[in-house]
């Protein structure tokens, strides 16, 4: 099982209020960390939800997103199954953790997915939200929808409630389609990683995990008139397959990777500049001897402002995938490893990479799924001093009798202004029924 959690940075305390920003995955915050001689104090889990508390998992199950932050109260995200609709295979939810003004935490689920005949409302969230101007929200199903090849939908937040509207659903090269099928990541826009929300009228890009010309997925383009959507498929994977998520960058061009493809078979980085959307390939992943460089790439990218591109693999590097830094000179890129998750066979640091963020100070932190001191995953911390990156596990889940605290993270951790990292897991929390933490 998984549950939500919040690591609370050593320095500050349970009742201090936080000045938040809407932030999604990838997002540089003004957090300040302080370590003592570069090395981190104690860091302190709490869990705010543990997920199928409520009968037949009615408040959802399993969440593999990050979360996103709407301000300095409330905090959104999916659950990948459970709900009040769910079937054995089927449903998933939205849900709202609320921070009062009494410092208690609320947790609500806000759409229950599978309402409709056929989960024609979406079924099977998998990935991250973001938030409009009017505080909106929109995501993507891995499925249901009207064809049964997933959708995006918007949750609009009214008098009496959320309402669920599905804008686009994807048909998967039904006749002669080529639009895609199992979109698995979440939307992205350009300034995005500013923490701004959503303008409503610029693009939103996403990507399928299969579908497209070639069937190997595609990177689609969304835009709104105020009243109808209109969707452009703007490329087809061909000689890669299985994109994941994308991040823009200032000048709207877009970044991601494939898991899978490419010319060594580990998936490869590419970029699609703005408009034309012509693909370059940055770095293909297994490279190197025995994929030391890397391979299949599972997380949305992070920009830094001088346009460097960092990220985390799951497999490859010495034992259990990498952390990586793709360097912008003039016209080009230096791909480079900056770490090597599960550099020796104990994994302290963790293993199988699931993202990262990155820090006003220029610090990355990121979720591993596996490894760790109790192999159930970790959150870890690379830290760039004069001789290089230095690796610190800031927490080992699954620390907690019977992994009260969670285990497995599947996404990266989002940040405060304060420096606290806020997740989901996606397995342990309750002893029965291990459906994951907030």
């Amino acid at each position: 099982m998984r549950r939500a959690f919040r690591l609370q940075h050593p320095s500050h305390s349970h009742s201090q209020e936080s000045s938040y920003r809407a932030l999604t995955l990838a997002v540089v915050t003004a957090a300040a960390f302080v370590f003592a001689g570069g090395n981190a104090a104690a860091w302190t889990l709490d869990t705010r939800h543990t997920f199928c508390k409520q009968a037949g998992c009615a408040d959802g199950s399993m969440p593999q997103a990050a979360l996103l932050m709407a301000d300095k109260r409330h905090f959104f995200g999916a659950a990948s199954s459970g709900g009040a609709h769910a079937s054995t295979n089927h449903g998933g939810v939205v849900f709202e953790l609320i921070h009062n003004t009494d410092g208690s935490w609320s947790y609500k689920v806000i759409h229950s997915f599978c309402a409709q005949s056929g989960c024609a409302d979406g079924d099977d969230p998998l990935a991250d939200l973001i938030v409009d101007k009017d505080g909106n929200l929109y995501g993507t199903t891995w499925a249901g929808g009207a064809h049964a090849q997933g959708c995006v939908f918007k949750l609009t937040h009214g008098n009496s409630g959320w309402t669920e509207t599905v804008i686009y659903s994807f048909s998967g090269g039904i006749g002669s389609s080529t639009d895609g099928r199992d979109p698995a990541a979440g939307l992205t826009y350009a300034g995005q990683s500013t923490g701004v929300p959503w303008d409503e009228f610029s693009p939103l890009f996403g990507t399928t995990y299969t579908g497209g010309t070639h069937g190997n997925g595609t990177v689609f383009k969304l835009v709104s008139d105020g009243s109808l959507w209109n969707i452009e498929i703007i490329h087809s994977f061909n000689t890669s397959k299985f994109p994941e998520g994308i991040a823009a960058d200032g000048a709207g061009n877009l970044y991601g990777a494939t898991l899978d493809g490419g010319a060594h078979a580990g998936g490869l980085f590419y970029k699609l500049a703005h408009d034309t959307w012509n693909e370059t390939i940055l770095h293909q992943f297994c490279s190197q001897a025995n994929c030391r460089d890397g391979a299949s790439m599972s997380s949305r990218p992070v920009i830094d402002a001088s346009g460097n591109i960092y990220g985390a693999t799951v497999n490859g590097g010495v034992l259990g995938g990498t952390v990586f830094e793709l360097v912008k000179g003039s016209g080009s890129y230096t791909f480079k490893v900056i770490h090597q998750l599960c550099p020796s066979g104990s994994c302290p640091d963790g293993e199988t990479g699931r993202g990262i963020v990155m820090d006003s100070n220029g610090d990355l932190l990121g979720a591993a799924s596996d490894g760790g001191a109790n192999r159930s995953g970790t959150i870890f911390r690379l830290h760039k001093g004069t001789k290089g990156w230095k690796d610190t596990a800031i927490y080992s889940f699954c620390s907690q009798p019977h992994c009260g605290d969670g285990a497995a993270p599947q996404a990266p951790p989002i940040l405060d202004s304060h420096g606290n990292l806020f997740g989901t897991t996606y397995a342990g929390g309750d002893a029965t029924r291990k459906a994951g933490t907030v």
